[in-house]
């Protein structure tokens, strides 16, 4: 049971924005770049979700959830197609772009350290013991608390994505101009993560943002020749998988 609303299912990417490419299963299409196969997964699925490993107050409305009220905003309308170029909040694009990378590092990290040295939760003593956890009490509250060594590491895992949230934008911040492209022909592929300095954010199968240093913006439609180099550098320049609404419609 969750009393306090926590939100331990916790998506490094927007679930708002992977919900942009479901197909009418309710489910994205996935390519794993390993091995090359394909599955097809809900937005909700663990894949896309790091398991309640950093703390609310990085979850919530003082950090995370402000970067991506914005980036709904911009997100929204983008595809209702109520845009001007020349007042585009870059800021808030580059803020998103930089969340986006440091809570998948922070998810994969994580997962790695579990699996080769694993956390062991502490037990309260029994006179700790609340009808509902009191981990889950202190942490509704953004109150730091060190019940178990699960609550520490959260704790340790939040501030190493704020951390990596300011050393990932710092040198995009002032410098990075967001251009909103649409696919003429042909659909694009999302990468789990843009890894290397990547600077796209898809926010459907049709609607891509792409930035670039100092540069002026450059919305408009583009060819199928210049949505197959882009998939083709999203494919390059990702981790573990693709996904996309439909990868039969994704030239690369």
């Amino acid at each position: 049971m969750n009393v306090y609303g926590l939100t331990k299912k916790q998506h490094y990417h927007q679930k708002k924005i992977i919900d942009g490419f479901v197909s009418s299963s309710n489910k994205v299409q996935i390519k794993f770049l390993n091995n090359n196969l394909t599955s097809s997964l809900s937005p909700s699925n663990k894949i896309f979700c790091a398991n309640w490993i950093w703390d609310q107050a990085t979850e919530g409305r003082g950090f995370s959830h402000k970067i991506e009220l914005k980036m709904n905003d911009i997100v929204n309308n983008a595809l209702a197609e109520n845009v001007d170029p020349n007042n585009r909040p870059h800021s808030d694009l580059t803020n998103y772009w930089g969340l986006w990378i440091a809570r998948y590092k922070a998810h994969i990290l994580t997962s790695y350290l579990q699996q080769n040295n694993p956390w062991k939760t502490q037990v309260l003593p029994e006179k700790f013991k609340l009808k509902h956890s009191p981990e889950e009490l202190f942490e509704s509250m953004n109150i730091p608390n060190s019940f178990t060594t699960n609550a520490s590491n959260r704790k340790f895992i939040g501030l190493f994505v704020r951390t990596l949230f300011h050393h990932t934008v710092f040198d995009h911040i002032d410098n990075v101009k967001w251009s909103l492209y649409e696919a003429y022909e042909g659909e694009f592929l999302s990468p789990a993560c843009p890894l290397n300095s990547l600077l796209v954010i898809p926010i459907s199968p049709t609607k891509i943002f792409c930035g670039s240093r100092g540069k002026t913006v450059n919305d408009g439609k583009i060819s199928l020749k210049e949505v197959k180099r882009i998939n083709k550098l999203i494919i390059q320049n990702s981790d573990n998988f693709v996904f996309a609404k439909n990868l039969k419609m994704c030239p690369y």
